[in-house]
């Protein structure tokens, strides 16, 4: 299914909202490092704005030569795991031409692989790719960035590659790769075992001295996890910098390796319980490596640069902000890390905060910089989703009785295809905890209302349709033979809730007392009070 917006759209290439704390790392919506070079990398930016939800919708728009904003909705793509056919067998494959935006929404993924082919402008955000598992047949990679040039890939979680997981190859330049997980599952041939080939990330594929003039491309912020044995990157030629990256791949090789004439800035990065953090191959010459700053823990071999320094990044950028490596590994794990992490950013209040405590010292500031179309266009639906859908989850029921004074049963509810949700109805005591970023809604607490029947409503906000969920908590009195709470029984009178206090994680906080709603901002001041006569 495609859907397009016969609207003035607000399309945002990169993310809504601000928040800032000391020791900040930024989510931009523009990218740094050599993507930002040669007049910058704007993708789809000024063109429609669709959103697809089948592979052939998004095989047509990735592969038109006008631009285009392509939101990716669900999951597509044939599944061919395991083959062994080196051309991918029946492997779905998404061809991007020039100036286009791709951005995966939350849960969505593509089982295939993505090829970037002799273009440029291209951004690809967010996305979940699943290749069929690896194997060494020289086959097909997950994505394959090839003879292009400004290509920013951002936020994507890229893993079971059949040949690599991300190889950037055949002259590509002014490419950045940020916040990108790769890694590999029990689809691919195991570590060790005839035909494996858990090799990640290649730049630069051959010895023509052709290349000499090319491959000028960021690593920043990225994380090479699970199952990786080899290429963090592997490197021939070009200017690279592999700077605030996360390796924990146990078992490998080797991670990042030095080739022909190969110019690497390998800084501030953290080497987790690995083998060979910086490889100087010795099957080839002319590599001038600069290693500096990186955090080693448990690691064991190679991990020096050579005689002669690298590149000096200030001669081509400035732009990146640079973490120390002590704090790279809380960063790329935390809220807003590597991998498909972002939520829908077609919504303003899409990313208004993190939490602190998930990124450790280092947190996270989202950009505010947001792009326009005013493209209109046909519309061939009335909603850009499937409706909101509610799941409970937890030991506790979602109707319940509680004695006075005692603690209800923890439960929760997840929702999809919606932003955030409201909760009304709650009885005094009971505390709600909305989480936008995980989508879940979580009850507990201790209940000191007055006795009745307490109907609370959940309600979905920014989705395709408003979605309710109802239940019921049941007060009763304390007496000797009462028990605490019970999964059934309700009251055919229903009491209404004098007050109750809703936290929303990663947000301004909201309070609701009687008639009247208090929001205080993320320093806990209060900002205004609404009144609900």
């Amino acid at each position: 299914m495609l859907i397009r917006n016969a609207v003035r759209c607000i399309c945002l290439i990169g993310l809504a909202g601000a928040l800032s704390f000391a020791s900040a790392v930024t989510i931009s919506d523009q990218p740094v490092g050599f993507a930002s070079l040669n007049g910058g990398t704007t993708g789809g930016t000024g063109g429609t704005v669709v959103v697809v939800s089948t592979i052939a919708d998004f095989q047509t728009y990735a592969s038109s030569t006008s631009p285009y904003i392509i939101y990716v909705s669900g999951t597509m793509g044939t599944d061919v795991t395991g083959t062994t056919d080196a051309s991918g067998g029946n492997m779905s494959v998404i061809t991007v031409k020039g100036d286009k935006t791709i951005f995966g929404l939350p849960g969505s993924k593509l089982i295939g692989r993505i090829l970037i082919k002799g273009v440029s402008n291209v951004i690809v955000r967010n996305m979940t790719i699943q290749g069929p598992g690896a194997v060494d047949v020289d086959g097909q990679d997950a994505m394959t960035i090839q003879n292009s040039t400004n290509v920013w890939i951002d936020h994507c979680d890229i893993y079971d590659g059949q040949d690599g997981n991300l190889d950037i190859v055949n002259t590509s330049n002014n490419i950045t790769v940020s916040w990108t997980k790769f890694h590999y599952t029990s689809n691919s041939v195991a570590a060790g075992a005839k035909g494996a080939h858990r090799f990640s990330s290649l730049i630069c594929g051959t010895t023509d001295a052709a290349n000499a003039d090319y491959y000028q491309v960021t690593m920043q912020y990225n994380w090479w996890a699970d199952g990786v044995t080899e290429r963090m990157p592997r490197v021939r030629y070009g200017k690279i910098d592999v700077v605030n990256n996360l390796v924990t791949s146990a078992g490998n090789n080797y991670a990042v390796r030095a080739g022909l004439n190969a110019s690497i800035l390998v800084e501030a990065n953290a080497f987790i319980g690995t083998k060979d953090p910086v490889d100087i191959y010795s099957g080839e010459t002319g590599q001038t490596v600069t290693v500096k700053d990186n955090l080693l823990s448990g690691t064991s071999g190679t991990a020096a640069g050579t005689s002669t320094a690298s590149f000096a990044r200030a001669t081509y950028y400035t732009n990146l902000t640079i973490l120390p490596a002590a704090q790279v590994q809380a960063a790329v794990q935390g809220t807003l890390g590597a991998g498909a992490t972002l939520c829908d950013v077609r919504a303003s209040n899409c990313l208004t905060g993190v939490s602190s405590s998930s990124v450790s010292s280092s947190s996270v500031v989202v950009s505010s910089s947001v792009s326009t179309s005013s493209s209109s266009v046909s519309s061939s639906s009335s909603s850009a989703t499937a409706a909101p859908v509610f799941t409970k989850h937890g030991t506790g029921g979602s109707t319940q009785t509680v004695t006075q004074g005692s603690s209800i049963i923890d439960f929760y509810f997840s929702w999809t295809n919606a932003i955030t949700v409201t909760i009304q109805g709650v009885p005094t005591g009971v505390v709600t905890t909305i989480d936008p970023v995980a989508f879940t809604i979580t009850f507990t607490g201790t209940v000191t209302a007055d006795p009745g029947a307490y109907t609370y409503v959940i309600t979905s906000v920014g989705g395709s349709s408003d979605v309710t969920k109802s239940g019921i908590i049941t007060v009763v009195a304390a007496t000797s033979s009462s028990s605490a709470v019970t999964s059934t029984g309700s009251s055919s009178s229903t009491a209404t809730s004098s007050s109750a206090t809703t936290v929303i994680r990663n947000r301004p906080l909201a309070i609701q007392s009687g008639s009247s709603q208090h929001q205080y901002d993320l320093l806990g001041r209060l900002t205004h009070t609404i009144f609900n006569p």
